[in-house]
C-alpha cells in the first residue's frame, strides 16, 4: 500500500511484491485501492484546481506529486493540458526513480536479498524517458520528426486513458471491505495534502 501510493501505483506494488512477503489478498487490496483513488483523482483534482488557485505549472507539479500511476497522472493533467502535462510527467518520473532504492530497501529489511542491481527495479519507460531527453537535449532528434512524435503522443495518450478505464473493476472495489477502503482514501488524502503544501512552498 505504502509503495503504491507513494511511488507509482500498480508498477510499484508489483515490484514490492517480489521483494516482500505480501500475500495475494494484500496485493489485490493495494491494486484495487490505487486504481480507485487514481481514478477519483482524474475527476477530483481538475475540479479543485480553480478553488486552490493553481496555475498550469503548479497544477502539473501537484498532479505529478500526488497521483499514483503514470497513466493516471497523464489523464489528470490532460484536463488542463499544455505545461501542466509536461510538468506533471517530469515530477512523476522523478518519483518513479525512487522505486529502485525503495524496493531494494524493502528486500533488505525483509531479509530477501535479491542479489539484483537497483536498476532492475526501474520500469523500462523510465529508461526510455531519460534516453529520449538526452537525445533531444543533444540535438540528435531532427525537427522534422517532432510533429510525427507529437501525433504518436496523442494516440498513445488516448490508448493510456482507455487502459486506465479498463482496469477499473467495480466488483473488486466493492469486495475489499471498509477498513482497507478507509486506509486507501486516507492515504490518498495525506499524499495529496502533503504534495499541495510542497507545491505552494516551491511556487511561492
Amino acid at each position: 500500500m505504502a509503495t503504491g501510493f507513494s511511488i507509482c501505483g500498480v508498477s510499484a506494488i508489483a515490484a514490492a511484491k517480489d521483494a516482500s512477503a505480501a500475500d495475494e489478498e494484500e496485493i489485490t487490496y493495494a491494486i484495487a485501492l490505487v486504481t480507485l483513488c487514481g481514478s477519483l483523482a482524474i475527476v477530483t483534482l481538475p475540479a479543485l484546481r480553480p478553488l486552490l488557485g493553481l496555475d498550469d505549472h503548479a497544477y502539473g507539479m501537484w498532479v505529478g506529486a500526488s497521483v499514483h500511476d503514470v497513466a493516471q497522472v497523464v489523464a489528470t493533467a490532460s484536463a488542463v493540458g499544455g505545461a501542466a502535462v509536461t510538468t506533471a510527467i517530469v515530477v512523476k518520473l522523478t518519483r518513479v526513480l525512487l522505486l529502485g532504492p525503495l524496493v531494494s530497501w524493502i528486500a533488505w529489511r525483509e531479509g530477501r536479498h535479491l542479489g539484483a542491481p537497483v536498476h532492475r527495479f526501474l520500469p523500462p519507460f523510465i529508461l526510455a524517458f531519460v534516453a529520449a531527453a538526452l537525445l533531444r537535449s543533444a540535438d540528435l532528434v531532427p525537427d522534422s520528426l517532432l510533429s510525427v512524435f507529437a501525433d504518436a503522443k496523442s494516440l498513445l495518450l488516448t490508448l493510456a486513458l482507455f487502459a486506465v478505464g479498463c482496469r477499473v473493476d467495480v466488483r473488486r472495489l466493492v469486495s475489499i471491505g471498509l477498513r482497507p477502503l478507509a486506509l486507501g482514501l486516507c492515504s490518498w488524502a495525506i499524499v495529496a495534502g502533503v504534495a499541495y503544501v510542497g507545491v505552494r512552498a516551491v511556487s511561492g
